[in-house]
């Protein structure tokens, strides 16, 4: 079920009425098949899936808190982390491996090529597999106790609102809400909902009006000339931002009017000066992922230097978004300027030359030209559909550079939207705190925020069914 789908509109509602009329003690029950029928309303063998990593994670924790140290629990951490990760290797990347085969076995000229097959990709699996890997880790690590109630550890690997495209939550801080008492709090709801419309205008207004120029770039990249092409990668930049970040707004929005709490999952991305900077802005409750279960443990375990697991690390972010060699690249691309930034900062620090104040400027307007430039050319990767069209784009921009100028036509209607949206959205990025989950209500004066509010109203009314796409993230 998308969150811009009438259905939403009419489900939402439905479940946030009976879950405030429940007694506390049954709204569990609500919450649960609730967010299963939200799950399998694409297809209803996800569900199977979802509830086996679920029972598996139950009682791995479980039984791990039965035995008396960390060696006796081992054994139950593997079994939940291959478990898992087998679920999420065989249906996300076993037709890359075997791809890969295949195109190995054809250029030796083997004789016979592995068959070809096709998965699917089950929506979401890559962020609910995180979530509840990371509560066994926390359970095995002793930052937890086991959550013994099965209903409410399965509603928290399978909560709505950030089931199929995040925050990839910790137990830590989620679970314990489920035990919370909420009481029905009609501010929390308004907050609530401002959120959702406010992810709403982004996702409809402009992330799928910038979507409709970035795929006729990213078709036909060599009828435009190098400026055109800049601008495509660019506005994808924006609208991947636009378009996960709405999601994530729909989805504390949601959760906010349940009396839920989930973490911001970005800060301003467009404001970092760094690429170091920047992923600490950027999908945060994935890095922050990465960097407790992965890099932590292999600082910790691994006398490898410390480049080598950070290269190994955005490895794996890139392989995590998809199951292909242009993932792999967008990932090695950010690792490369995640280093070269981190090393400049620390050149920055170590020299007393660099006190001079010119020079300290001209190296924060170098680190933030590299950091446009690094993500805009992984952005490449990210967007193009394989090596083969990243490469057909990279080459076009050398190829046209002196042509005449060839834009694209701009609707008159996707003009006005984006011309008069862009600003409200501005606006909001300008006042918004920092780390503030409610950025509607940053806004001052108040005749000013109403003016907002009243923006919104109208882009959703008059424009608000033009489209219906799904979120880019939900293929991850």
């Amino acid at each position: 079920m998308l969150f811009n789908s009438f259905e939403y509109f009419l489900f939402l509602p439905l479940i946030a009425v009976l879950y405030y009329l429940l007694p506390h003690r049954y709204r569990w029950a609500l919450l649960l098949p609730a967010s299963y029928f939200f799950y399998m309303y694409w297809r209803p063998e996800y569900g199977l899936l979802l509830l086996i990593s679920t029972a598996i994670d139950y009682w791995a924790a479980i039984w791990m808190a039965k035995k008396p140290d960390k060696k006796a629990k081992r054994p139950y951490l593997w079994l939940s982390l291959i478990a898992n990760l087998s679920l999420l290797i065989s249906f996300k990347y076993l037709g890359f491996i075997n791809e890969s085969i295949r195109e190995i076995f054809s250029v030796f000229d083997f004789g016979s090529t592995p068959s070809q097959f096709d998965i699917l990709l089950p929506v979401g699996i890559s962020f609910y597999t995180f979530q509840t890997l990371s509560y066994t880790i926390d359970v095995y690590r002793g930052r937890r106790a086991p959550e013994k109630h099965f209903g409410i550890f399965a509603l928290y690997v399978s909560f709505f609102p950030q089931l199929v495209a995040g925050p990839i939550e910790r137990s830590t801080t989620l679970l314990p809400q489920f035990h919370r008492k909420v009481r029905f709090d009609i501010n929390r709801i308004l907050d609530g909902s401002k959120l959702f419309a406010y992810g709403l205008f982004k996702k409809i207004i402009l992330a799928d009006t910038l979507s409709i120029y970035v795929y006729q770039i990213f078709k036909n990249p060599g009828l435009y000339d190098s400026p055109t092409l800049v601008l495509g990668v660019a506005a994808f930049g924006y609208q991947l931002y636009l378009d996960f970040s709405a999601y994530t707004d729909m989805a504390i929005g949601s959760a906010r009017i349940l009396g839920f709490d989930l973490m911001s999952n970005f800060e301003r991305p467009t404001r970092a000066k760094s690429v170091r900077e920047f992923w600490s802005r950027w999908h945060i409750s994935l890095t922050t992922w990465f960097f407790d279960y992965v890099y932590k443990p292999m600082a910790k375990n691994w006398r490898w230097p410390w480049y080598v697991n950070i290269i190994i690390v955005f490895a794996l972010i890139g392989l995590w978004h998809g199951a292909g060699w242009d993932f792999l690249l967008f990932g090695l691309v950010n690792a490369v300027g995640y280093i070269v930034s981190l090393w400049i900062d620390e050149m920055s620090l170590s020299h007393r030359v660099f006190d001079r104040k010119w020079i300290k400027k001209s190296i924060q307007l170098f680190q933030i030209g590299f950091t446009y430039v690094t993500l805009g050319f992984s952005l490449v990767f990210f967007r193009a559909n394989g090596i083969g069209a990243a490469w057909q784009y990279i080459q076009a921009f050398f190829d046209n550079r002196y042509i005449p100028f060839t834009g694209i036509t701009i609707a008159s209607l996707d003009a006005f939207l984006l011309l008069t949206g862009w600003p409200l959205f501005l606006l909001v990025q300008w006042q918004k705190d920092f780390n503030s989950k409610t950025p509607l209500n940053a806004v001052k004066p108040w005749w000013l925020r109403w003016g907002v509010y009243y923006y919104l109203l109208f882009y959703l009314i008059f424009f608000g069914g033009r489209f219906l796409k799904e979120f880019i993230y939900f293929q991850f």
